[in-house]
């Protein structure tokens, strides 16, 4: 997904100047999520929808939220935002899994188990950040489902699951989460034509591991940004190449 959030923990925690070191790689990766200075603005998405959740800053076309979860040291994060590609371009390039490792950020390796023509299924994932040296990698085990409704709306959750056919990889920690989802709503004007794509995506994540929520947080509130941003740049990128199956034909 899709679903890159990690919680990171030091390689070989022996020593104080090693562990110095892995804070100092994780904060520097954080600077570069957070590379461009966010800019404050007022939500026009609606309060209702938005309740409960503070934003934190736009950065560009992303509207960027938080929000505490009961009982856990870690932040619930979001991305909203409204673009000019239409959405059959963006789900095609999102569930193009040979295109992922080009947009999901540190995603290594990507497999498909088990899933149907309706994308729906058993999903593992694997992440590589600062190209292994100082972290362990972190692995998501995902049942995925996707639900198409009549608002022209295509919803895609992610929740980890357990199952004795995939234990966790060697070298890897399982990370998890309760709840990663992706909305995309297709806009139409007052003729009904197609005039662009809203995109909300909400994730919940408890990667496991040993370093400080803080720097942890620093980091996933960044990701929506990312994910979201570079997921339309791709399919941007993309357009003449790519060839809209009948799927998503008339949307």
């Amino acid at each position: 997904m899709t679903v890159p959030g990690h919680r990171l923990q030091p390689a070989t925690p022996s020593s104080l100047p090693f562990q110095l070191l892995c804070l100092f790689f994780v904060l520097i990766w954080g600077m570069m999520v957070w590379s461009d200075p966010p800019q404050t603005t007022s939500s026009s998405l609606g309060s209702t929808e938005l309740k409960g959740w503070k934003n934190i800053g736009r950065h560009g076309d992303v509207t960027l939220y938080s929000k505490s979860v009961p009982d856990s040291s870690m932040l619930a994060v979001r991305g909203v935002a409204v673009v000019d590609t239409p959405l059959p371009l963006l789900m095609e390039t999102f569930f193009d899994i040979g295109l992922s490792k080009q947009w999901v950020a540190d995603l290594h390796t990507f497999q498909e188990l088990k899933v149907d023509k309706s994308h729906n299924g058993l999903l593992k994932q694997r992440y590589r950040v600062a190209g292994g040296l100082v972290v362990k990698d972190r692995e998501f085990l995902l049942s995925r489902k996707v639900k198409k409704t009549k608002k022209n709306e295509v919803k895609v959750q992610y929740k980890s699951v357990e199952d004795k056919k995939h234990p966790v990889c060697k070298g890897c920690i399982r990370s998890v989460t309760d709840d990663t989802t992706w909305v995309f709503t297709n806009l139409r004007g007052g003729d009904g034509s197609s005039v662009g794509t809203r995109i909300d995506l909400q994730a919940y994540l408890d990667p496991k591991g040993s370093l400080s929520p803080m720097l942890v947080n620093l980091i996933q509130k960044g990701w929506p940004k990312k994910s979201i941003n570079s997921l339309v740049k791709l399919a941007e990128k993309r357009k003449s190449k790519t060839k809209i199956g009948k799927e998503w034909t008339g949307w």
